[in-house]
C-alpha cells in the first residue's frame, strides 16, 4: 500500500512539475522570438517561401510558418522540461541511496534455500 501511495504522490509531483516547467520554459523561449529578431525573421521567411511553394497563398503560408515556429519552441521547451524533471528523479534517488543502509536482510539463508526449494518443485513437474 505504502509503495502505491508513494508512486502516485511521485507521478502527482512530477506532473505537477512538469506543467509548471514547462510553461517556464516555453515563457522564456518564446521571449526570444521576435520580428525584430533577425534569425526570427529569416526563418520565418524560409518556412513562408516553404509553404508557399507546397501550394498554400501568401496569408495561410504566413499562419502556418508562425505556428510552425511556435511548435518549435514548444518542442524545445518540452525537452528542457523533462532533462528538469529527470534531474529531479536523480535528485530523489541520491537523497534515498544512504536510507539502503538502514535495511537489514534477516534470515537470508532461509529464504534463499525456500526460493531454491520452489524453483526446483517448478523444474521437476
Amino acid at each position: 500500500m505504502f509503495r502505491q501511495l508513494g508512486g502516485s504522490f511521485g507521478i502527482a509531483i512530477a506532473t505537477t512539475f512538469i506543467s509548471i516547467r514547462s510553461a517556464f520554459h516555453y515563457s522564456r523561449l518564446s521571449d526570444h522570438i521576435s520580428l525584430y529578431n533577425q534569425t526570427t525573421f529569416d526563418r520565418l521567411n524560409s518556412y513562408t517561401g516553404l509553404f508557399v511553394s507546397k501550394g498554400s497563398d501568401l496569408l495561410n503560408a504566413q499562419l502556418k510558418a508562425a505556428y510552425a515556429i511556435k511548435g518549435i519552441v514548444f518542442k524545445q521547451a518540452m525537452v528542457l522540461t523533462y532533462n528538469d524533471v529527470f534531474m529531479l528523479v536523480g535528485f530523489f534517488f541520491a537523497i534515498c541511496l544512504p536510507l539502503l543502509l538502514l535495511f537489514r536482510i534477516k534470515g537470508k539463508g532461509k529464504n534463499l534455500e525456500k526460493v531454491e526449494q520452489k524453483v526446483e518443485a517448478h523444474l521437476a513437474d
